[in-house]
């Protein structure tokens, strides 16, 4: 909408350009940067920059009443603040209860508070434009926001994994620990993955770890336990077969002292034979961790 509006506005010549580099850094990204599975993170800097296209459709002066035709902006405008009166008025909690709710009764304390707060909302702005008429187009771009804020708030505060309110889901994260938050949506990997730290530091004193994962496991919590731990550990990729491969440096003769290999949606042995002769010293599904057997220790 703020692209389409850049261009029917009379805005110069900086937010359509603006708009056009925004379109096409998103089909850049589609094209060349979609390398991952997951990729959302990867969309932020583009939601960002964004933010600046529709802050700049919603700012006071894109909504200033027209000279021309300002009876009939009057007009619209007391229609829509007797709508919006109207609604708030009868779309109570009792009329949405009857309506949508079992029984009749809604249970939840914090729906109330909400559907009263947009009652009271709708009233407000309402009144709003009855009284001040040149405000139509601000009052609108208020009640925008606003509608999109509330419907934002349960997906911010009370969702499944990360919620900033405790609810029967799960705990605030001002109640969990950032290792515990990593795991949000694995927690049965949470032992594992600390014991290996564990593990790390009891039969190895390397610094360096040969890393074999699959697809969708976890690598970023091994780093993050580490550190936590306050151990120095580096983890680095072993024999790696995709494009990557062609990057991937020799492997030094002592290294690694140990391999980690972690299973993602299949499990299989690791192919080490480009590493020695190995040996599973500690597993704990999907994790297993081999170590090399020097000549003394070879049977």
């Amino acid at each position: 909408m703020a692209v389409g509006f850049s261009f029917l506005t009379q805005a110069g010549k900086r937010i359509p350009a603006f708009a056009l580099l925004l379109c096409a850094s998103s089909l850049l990204f589609c094209i060349f940067l979609k390398w991952a599975p997951w990729n959302s993170r990867l969309h932020t800097p583009l939601f960002l920059l964004a933010a600046i296209l529709v802050g700049w459709l919603l700012a006071p002066r894109q909504f200033e009443v027209p000279n021309t035709n300002r009876v009939g902006w009057q007009q619209t405008a007391a229609v829509t603040g007797m709508s919006l009166i109207a609604g708030g008025v009868f779309m109570n909690e009792r009329m949405i209860a009857w309506l949508f709710a079992p029984n009749g009764i809604i249970h939840s304390q914090l729906l109330q508070l909400g559907i009263w707060f947009l009652d009271l909302a709708a009233i407000g702005c309402g009144l709003l434009l009855l009284f001040r008429p040149k405000w139509y187009f601000r009052t609108v771009a208020v009640l925008v926001v606003l509608a999109f804020t509330l419907g934002a708030l349960p997906w911010v505060t009370m969702n499944q994994l990360r919620p900033l309110i405790s609810t029967k889901y799960a705990p605030s994260i001002f109640d969990r620990s950032r290792i515990e938050q990593m795991f949000a949506n694995r927690s049965g990997l949470i032992i594992p993955y600390t014991n290996l730290i564990s593990m790390l530091a009891r039969l190895t004193s390397c610094h360096e770890i040969g890393l074999k994962i699959q697809v969708g496991a976890f690598e970023y919590p091994l780093w993050e336990i580490a550190r936590y731990a306050g151990s120095d550990l580096v983890f680095r990729h072993i024999e790696v077969v995709n494009k990557s491969a062609r990057i991937e440096k020799d492997i030094p003769r002592e290294f690694p002292c140990p391999v980690v290999d972690i299973g993602g949606e299949r499990q299989g042995d690791p192919d080490v034979s480009k590493l020695g002769n190995m040996r599973e010293v500690w597993s704990a599904p999907p994790i297993r961790l081999f170590v090399r057997l020097f000549p003394e220790q070879k049977q």
